[in-house]
């Protein structure tokens, strides 16, 4: 399910453990996460723990439905990388936009981890009585985004892999397995960490704020704020909104977070 953000976006920049071509500034390389960082996850969940708390108020007089995205991250030829979903056209809003797999939190769910679970194996299509797949819950950040549905949305990271692989050896994930639900999901692809922080596949779209809660989230000091995008080499498949926010904080806190303050 695919929900963009309110209009309260920040744009960052970050790197991971293979190309660092087009990246501004120094850093130190040994706080690149790796793809053996999944395995002993310590250092991984520790990043998630640490994370600054950002919340909003969520009473009777906001209403506020509450929902989880997941944050597939995958090993695709020995590369860090993470998993998008393409909406279908046969869903009712957002059709053929790319997202992450997640959804409105359901009182079978018991919390929001496990919506974020349930909604990742109905839209990818886990076969029923078969353990292809599994989903290493790294943790859920305690950053949450406002959806434009004024949704209040709390992103999980989690690492998906094949049934088969013990938890000292995750190797490459196959992908073509998935069976996608074809009314939700029109196709499941995986891009590497390094192609999304590659300065020549990100873009910026400009928007309005017009919400003074907003503006402060944003740190905008003016009506006009600068979305950050990733482009994925074909039009139909822009990353933008909610996905784009989500995706730019996970690799900024994360992935790379010896680099929260740079930018390209």
């Amino acid at each position: 399910m695919e929900m963009f953000l309110k209009r309260s976006l920040l744009s960052t920049v970050l790197v991971n453990n293979f190309k660092f071509n087009n990246i501004v500034g120094r850093f130190n390389y040994s706080s690149c996460l790796k793809i053996d960082d999944f395995i002993d996850s310590y250092k991984v969940k520790e990043l998630i723990r640490k994370l600054p708390s950002r919340d909003f108020k969520n009473n009777s007089k906001t209403k506020r439905k509450e929902a989880a995205v997941l944050v597939p991250i995958c090993n695709i030829n020995n590369e860090l990388s993470i998993l998008f979903t393409k909406r279908s056209n046969k869903v009712s809003s957002h059709k053929g936009e790319v997202s992450f797999p997640g959804g409105i939190y359901e009182e079978q769910d018991d919390n929001l981890v496990k919506t974020a679970i349930r909604e990742t194996k109905e839209e990818l299509g886990f076969p029923v009585g078969k353990n292809l797949f599994k989903i290493r819950v790294m943790g859920e950040s305690k950053k949450k985004c406002i959806s434009s549905s004024n949704i209040l949305v709390t992103t999980v990271i989690g690492f998906l892999s094949n049934e088969g692989c013990n938890d000292n050896d995750l190797s490459e994930l196959a992908v073509s397995d998935f069976q996608p639900n074809e009314g939700e999901i029109a196709e499941v692809f995986t891009l590497p960490i390094t192609h999304l922080l590659d300065k020549n596949n990100q873009g910026y779209k400009t928007i309005t704020i017009n919400n003074d809660e907003e503006k402060k989230l944003s740190g905008a000091s003016s009506s006009k704020f600068r979305l950050k995008t990733f482009n994925v080499h074909e039009e139909s498949k822009l990353i933008w909104g909610l996905t784009a926010y989500i995706l730019d904080e996970v690799l900024k806190d994360i992935i790379v977070p010896s680099l929260k303050e740079k930018s390209i």
